[in-house]
């Protein structure tokens, strides 16, 4: 009987056969579900997938009427994920003074004081600030019923800083001018995790098609 060279040398089922610096073959034993093939030193081995930056969905509400979009999630901590992704698009009756503003809810209830907020209007390069405020500005009379962008909440590791990050909004636009706004915001306090968000309007009503969707980002 003639047994294939490889049987005398992989033992087990998803072993791996290679050459080595002998060079003869070798057995690359199997490794763990999710571990990938990598070189090191010239020769094969596995190795833990980098990880950092992946994208996992938390929540999607589409919302007909009313004047705020409002996620409740499990809670997110801090040495888990480094922030939280928020992409809203929003249709609203046609109200000139109508604010549009955001809050983040921590420990089973909103944070709702000393939220800083900066925001930069692009086509007249006027600018506005706010301090100390129960929910951060993402936008002052924009008077567009269509109204779009993204917001990221940096979230606090709880084994390296007592203070909260800073939250950065990018991307903010609507039907009438592609690059409306630029904001910014910080907030004094101590939260290291997060467990809901609140987008809302303080005039008219949010329409068929207001959509607010969260992620995660991964830490690790």
């Amino acid at each position: 009987e003639t047994v294939p060279l490889a049987d005398t040398v992989l033992t087990t089922a998803g072993d791996v056969l290679y050459e080595n610096a002998t060079p003869e073959l070798a057995r690359l034993p199997i490794a763990s579900n999710g571990d990938v093939l990598t070189l090191a030193g010239g020769l094969p081995t596995w190795a833990t997938p980098a990880g950092g930056g992946k994208l996992t969905l938390i929540s999607r509400k589409e919302v007909s009427s009313g004047t705020e979009i409002d996620i409740s999630f499990t809670s997110e901590s801090g040495a888990n994920i480094s922030s939280l992704v928020c992409y809203y698009d929003i249709q609203r009756t046609n109200v000139a003074t109508c604010d549009i503003l955001l809050q983040y809810g921590s420990g089973g209830s909103l944070v709702s004081t000393s939220y800083y907020s900066n925001q930069l209007k692009v086509s007249d390069s006027s600018n506005l600030a706010y301090s100390n405020q129960s929910e951060w500005l993402l936008a002052r009379n924009p008077n567009y019923r269509h109204f779009a962008g993204m917001v990221q909440i940096y979230v606090s590791d709880p084994s390296m800083t007592t203070s909260n990050a800073d939250m950065l909004f990018t991307g903010n636009s609507a039907d009438a001018d592609a690059q409306g706004f630029v904001n910014s915001g910080s907030r004094d306090g101590s939260e290291d995790s997060i467990d809901q968000v609140k987008l809302s309007i303080d005039a008219g009503a949010l329409e068929e098609g207001s959509v607010l969707t969260l992620y995660s980002v991964d830490s690790t």
